[in-house]
């Protein structure tokens, strides 16, 4: 059985504190009673792509620094609009890159 811990506040904030480690707790609490648990991450575009790719990178190296790479999923979600552009980005190399491995249409889709 595979957990998701759902959190769309956490990789908002590049400082982390408080909003990162509540849910990074749950993260590596799950870990170590050997569950399979997987972080469902939703980050909503700003009009600063430059600054929500550095959130992303800097969510990435956090989670890197805690042992959880390739134990996430991030949902970087553009404003609403009539057209289709959210992507599902994940480390799938574990070097930190942003892959956007599927577009999506309003739905959630994860993959290890």
């Amino acid at each position: 059985m595979t957990i998701f811990l759902g959190c769309g506040f956490a990789a908002k904030y590049r400082e982390g504190g408080g909003n990162f480690s509540v849910p990074l707790q749950w993260m590596l609490g799950l870990r170590r009673l050997k569950l399979d648990a997987i972080w469902l991450e939703l980050l909503p575009a700003t009009n600063d792509v430059a600054e929500d790719e550095a959130r992303i990178r800097n969510f990435q190296n956090l989670l890197r620094a805690h042992g959880l790479s390739g134990r996430y999923c991030l949902l970087y979600q553009k404003p609403a609009s009539d057209e289709h552009g959210n992507f599902l980005l994940d480390d799938q190399n574990g070097d930190g890159a942003v892959v956007p491995s599927r577009i999506l249409d309003n739905r959630t889709q994860c993959s290890r």
